[in-house]
């Protein structure tokens, strides 16, 4: 009897071993299965990665532990500003996760293919406004996707906060993010660019996109206020040809449309500081971010003419499986109506 109850004793503790073993494997750190029998990389904010380009699998495995180092320090933390950032669009991004006690990791992934092309690890050196990241070990290599490298050189971060949302800012983006967040990007652009900054995953925007951003101590003068206006006056449409393209080889782009334009007078001028060039939104229905609006054209002493622009197939038009050849409808402008750079009023 005794003798059985020792080998029952035994087969349940070289089974405990057993699972203790496998969840090391799967898991040194954390409790959190991540690089299993697939080779795949668990992660709680996207698809699991599980192709590493010409990165070492011990190299792999390395940053995994790192990166749920870092993700403990992060359950206990009462820093805000540490955490897991994002930048990016659809097919590729980077990932930058960081604590003070463990430092930080910088993946550039190419989501296309599902997984990290480089890998960088170092310390971080942390004031009260920014944190500046200090590579100590770089991994992989970009391929032809260069502009994703991390570089080998101290990157300096501003620590920003707007819409509830936290972004880390390089030191030489910070004019450029002022713009963006007075809604003076690119035409048509709007708050769909957002990828280009690094902002803590999962979190997203919430409140009024005319909230002004909250920039450390000494940056104060770089925020930017939204423009806002009226329509005054409405002119006549008419049919101008649209700007020449030319393809890959050189050759002009055969065009089936012309634009047809609609100027206005909105009353903002020169004492506003409004330039040509500046994009002005329709305030959105129902809440609904729009990208639709005008772009102011010439500037003048307490008014601004800008226009507004639709296709309009030409006589010739040919219908194609991504041409219709139909006209824009175009959104209907009264006396009146709202605009601004971000949308909202």
């Amino acid at each position: 009897m005794n003798m059985r109850i020792r080998m029952w004793w035994l087969v349940i503790l070289l089974s405990c071993l057993a699972i203790l073993a496998h969840g090391q494997v799967k898991s040194p750190v954390g409790g959190i299965p991540y690089f299993d029998e697939t080779k795949r990389w668990h992660n709680e904010f996207t698809e699991h990665w599980f192709h590493f380009f010409d990165i070492p699998e011990e190299e792999i495995r390395a940053a995994i532990i790192h990166w749920e180092q870092i993700g403990d320090d992060l359950k206990n933390t009462t820093n805000a500003a540490e955490g897991t950032y994002g930048n990016g669009g659809e097919t590729h991004g980077d990932y930058l996760r960081w604590s003070e006690k463990s430092g930080f990791i910088l993946l550039n992934v190419n989501k296309c293919n599902g997984g990290p092309m480089r890998i960088t690890r170092g310390k971080v050196v942390v004031s009260q406004s920014s944190v500046g990241l200090v590579p100590e070990k770089v991994v992989g290599s970009s391929g032809q996707h260069g502009n994703h490298g991390s570089g080998a050189t101290l990157q300096e971060f501003l620590i920003v906060s707007w819409r509830k949302a936290d972004f880390l800012i390089q030191k030489g983006s910070i004019a450029d993010f002022a713009s963006y967040t007075a809604g003076l990007s690119p035409k048509n652009s709007g708050f769909y660019d957002e990828g280009r900054y690094f902002s803590k995953v999962l979190q997203g925007y919430n409140g009024s996109a005319n909230e002004l951003p909250k920039f450390p101590i000494g940056y104060e003068t770089y925020v930017k206020q939204p423009f806002k206006a009226s329509i005054v006056s409405i002119g006549k449409s008419y049919r101008r040809p649209k700007a020449t393209e030319v393809d890959e080889g050189g050759k002009p782009v055969e065009e089936n449309y012309d634009d047809l334009v609609t100027e206005v007078r909105i009353n903002v001028g020169k004492s506003s500081g409004i330039t040509a060039g500046v994009f002005m939104r329709f305030i959105a229905e129902n809440d609904d971010y729009t990208v639709d609006g005008v772009v102011v054209k010439k500037i003048h002493n307490g008014y601004s003419i800008a226009e507004y622009t639709v296709d309009i197939p030409k006589k010739n038009c040919r219908k194609t499986d991504f041409e219709s050849c139909e006209s824009e409808p175009g959104r209907p402008m009264t006396i009146g109506q709202k605009l601004s750079t971000t949308g909202e009023w």
